[in-house]
């Protein structure tokens, strides 16, 4: 019986050896791909990855929301490339307090927002994508965004007499499929992928992510995070600008406004056709 119990307890040591090393080698290759993944994000100036705007799973969107709004509120100049800018302008939108807010600071408040253009094709096929039923709908949002800066500079005038020379809001309007949702602020940028996807496929393949009913394919996916002064902020920076200034003659002539344009305005309707 000894000699049983003596080799069952060998066995026992030499199973459990063999289990520790199959452990510690197991951890080991995660923490190797963790440093790995780290050291490559400090390279790159990555300082965060966050939760789609939309992720409703244990609050994380929200987390998302207020890191932005942080963000926008410390800030002095701000850049925003988005579609309708429906979060950004609309009064309900979850960063339009930013914007209100920052009007009774002394401090300057510069923003520049590029919008789709509201005649432009890729608007109407975003919006054929999304919400077939209305395939004008991004051109009446982007439209009313317009509308909606106009109050919220009236609003500004009402309470404090006039609006501050301190604080701008510009629009202009992009006319081309856009590549990406992005905010860049004095310390960082926010860069968003867009895509094509299907709304209803990311509702049904995520149910805890997304439990809401919204016809958005935007803020479905990962937000990354950049510190300035690195390659992808300075280069969505430069991009930025050189859309924003829409002065490159090479690029920017009349037989490319249906592809790749930039308007200042609104462009008048067409007019009415004869009876």
């Amino acid at each position: 019986m000894r000699e049983f119990r003596d080799q069952v307890g060998k066995i026992t040591e030499e199973h459990f050896d063999r289990f520790s090393r199959k452990a510690q080698e197991a951890i080991g290759q995660q923490l190797n791909a963790l440093f790995e993944l780290l050291r490559n994000a400090e390279y790159c100036g990555l300082i965060n990855i966050l939760p789609p705007r939309r992720d409703s799973y244990e609050g994380r969107g929200a987390s998302t929301l207020s890191y932005v709004k942080d963000s926008l509120a410390t800030s002095e100049n701000v850049k925003i490339f988005c579609i309708s800018g429906k979060e950004f302008l609309w009064e309900h939108g979850e960063f339009y307090h930013a914007f209100w807010e920052r009007a009774h600071s002394p401090s300057e408040y510069r923003v520049k927002i590029l919008l789709a253009d509201p005649e432009g094709y890729p608007a109407k096929v975003r919006g054929k994508k999304e919400f077939p039923q209305r395939p004008n709908y991004i051109k009446t949002d982007t439209e009313t965004s317009w509308n909606a800066l106009e109050a919220l500079k009236l609003r500004i005038t009402d309470a404090l007499g006039r609006v501050p020379s301190t604080w701008s809001v510009e629009i202009r309007f992009y006319n081309f499929i856009p590549q990406a949702w992005f905010v860049i602020t004095d310390e960082e940028m926010f860069l968003e992928p867009y895509h094509m996807a299907d709304t209803n496929t990311l509702l049904q393949r995520f149910p805890q992510n997304f439990n809401d009913v919204g016809i958005c394919c935007g803020g479905r996916v990962p937000i990354f995070v950049v510190k300035k002064d690195t390659p992808l902020y300075v280069a969505m920076e430069n991009y930025f600008d050189w859309l924003w200034d829409h002065n490159d003659k090479n690029i920017f002539i009349k037989e490319f406004e249906d592809h790749l344009n930039v308007r200042d305005t609104i462009p008048p309707p067409p007019p009415a056709a004869n009876p």
